[in-house]
């Protein structure tokens, strides 16, 4: 875990507390863990921006995602490869394929796509891939939703969903 005052520096997370991995009733698929964070790591400044200039808004359902044109261009910021975007491949009501680059370490890291203003509406999260431009993304407005949480972003009046 990274925090925002000292990004260099690595925090041990707590045990896992929850994960959630399957497909739910919608046939969705869900492949996300749950850390609470230690009283220490609540103190520090936690920030909205997940990549240098580009500040969270919100969620994309996966009926918005769905409607996307393939070769739309989105991003992730993984832990190994840093940041990398690549084309929506295809969004099908399980999962997204995604074209960009990512490598073993990188599974987890956020995927979103950014408008013109260098806004990002969160997607997912990176899941797998067979290659290093070949790689899939986990939803994450139905797995918010199933375990009950909201995501935090930049003036919080959306939160989830578009």
């Amino acid at each position: 875990m990274y925090t925002a005052m000292n990004k260099s520096a690595r925090e041990q997370l707590p045990p896992l507390q929850s994960y959630d991995r399957g497909y739910d009733r919608d046939g969705v698929y869900h492949d996300a863990a749950v850390f609470f964070l230690s009283a220490s790591q609540q103190q520090g400044p936690y920030g909205v921006e997940i990549a240098p200039g580009v500040r969270l808004r919100g969620v994309l359902g996966v009926d918005a995602v769905r409607s996307l044109p393939a070769g739309t261009p989105m991003c992730m910021n993984g832990a190994r490869s840093g940041l990398t975007c690549g084309p929506l491949v295809r969004a099908t009501s399980v999962q997204v394929r995604w074209g960009g680059s990512a490598v073993h370490g990188d599974s987890g890291a956020p995927v979103f796509v950014v408008d013109e203003r260098g806004e990002a509406m969160a997607v997912g999260m990176l899941a797998y891939g067979p290659t290093d431009t070949d790689n899939y993304v986990t939803y994450l407005a139905p797995v918010l939703k199933r375990m009950g949480l909201r995501l935090v972003v930049d003036n919080d009046t959306k939160g989830t969903d578009r």
